[in-house]
């Protein structure tokens, strides 16, 4: 009994040395919880701060499980040039349209004529600027497997209809004071007009005039578009005054489909209107005619 109630007496004393602070776990586990709310409302605002600036940044790159980049789309793509460098892509926005010019005319006649050609001999006075209604002309040499032929193209606005249903009587009228005075090849279509109204409202007209003493004519199209505006395209079989071929480049079919090209526009993207700049530096020039004063003809 004495060895029973000793272990009694130690088994008491044990446990009432083991009862827990009860008070103070109870400010601890409060402090605990306050700590947690505080993380929690600092990790939701930091959540939404993110998600804004993913939504002003757009889209972002974000490593794969595999480390491999991918691109998180965050909307529709707009309208850019992209330009490599050295801390990765840089995107611009394309500059608006400006005014057509006669360089980036001569740009938009480079677009569509087929390749292996290229421009000599602008004629400094017959191209030109923007007049009352003409907005550029552009009339230049252009070799392609022979001597140069003469291209020229004229873009006008504010055309009446009254013209556009007078062309071809117009054009035969000042044809007739002329009529053949030097050789046509046999086969080569014989000078006249048509005009073919288009589905848009708009109307193709397609001539061929007459030869002069050294055999030159010249096919021409003109597009009258419903809003007044015209665009003129004349090929030469040689320059003003001499063939060089029996007749000119491509035939009256294939001029026909080119001035009908949207590229023939009154307003042209910066980036067009930058390259004819570019192409006229390189183009040769024909002197400046003498009777004229320099400031008529282009430089």
């Amino acid at each position: 009994m004495e060895i029973e109630d000793g272990l009694g007496r130690l088994l008491a004393d044990g446990v009432s040395e083991l009862r827990p602070p009860v008070g103070e776990m109870v400010r601890e586990a409060g402090r605990i919880g306050r700590r947690r709310r505080r993380v929690r409302r600092l990790v939701a605002g930091g959540a939404a701060v993110l998600a804004v600036a993913v939504v002003a940044a757009g889209p972002a790159v974000w490593p794969d499980r595999w480390g491999a980049p991918r691109e998180v789309a965050a909307g529709p793509p707009t309208l850019a040039t992209v330009s490599g460098g050295p801390s990765g892509p840089a995107v611009t926005a394309e500059p608006p349209p400006v005014d057509a010019t006669w360089p980036s005319v001569l740009q938009v006649l480079s677009d569509v004529l087929p390749p292996g050609g290229r421009f000599v001999g602008l004629d400094p006075y017959a191209t030109s600027g923007a007049d009352v209604d003409r907005v550029a002309a552009v009339v230049v040499g252009y070799e392609r497997n022979s001597a140069p032929v003469s291209l020229t193209v004229r873009m006008y606005r504010n055309v009446r209809p009254a013209d556009v249903a007078t062309a071809c009587a117009d054009f035969g009228a000042g044809e007739q004071r002329y009529k053949d005075r030097g050789p046509r090849q046999p086969g080569v279509e014989e000078a006249g007009c048509r005009t073919r109204l288009l589905a848009d409202g708009g109307t193709l007209f397609s001539g061929v005039t007459h030869t002069t003493v050294g055999g030159f004519f010249e096919d021409v199209v003109r597009l009258y578009r419903p809003n007044g505006e015209l665009v003129e395209l004349r090929a030469g079989n040689g320059v003003v005054g001499d063939a060089v071929m029996p007749r000119p480049p491509f035939g009256p079919t294939w001029w026909e489909e080119a001035v009908q090209r949207p590229e023939w526009a009154f307003r042209v993207p910066a980036s067009t209107a930058a390259a004819g700049d570019r192409l006229a530096a390189t183009v040769s020039r024909q002197p400046c005619p003498q009777a004229v004063p320099a400031s008529s003809c282009v430089q």
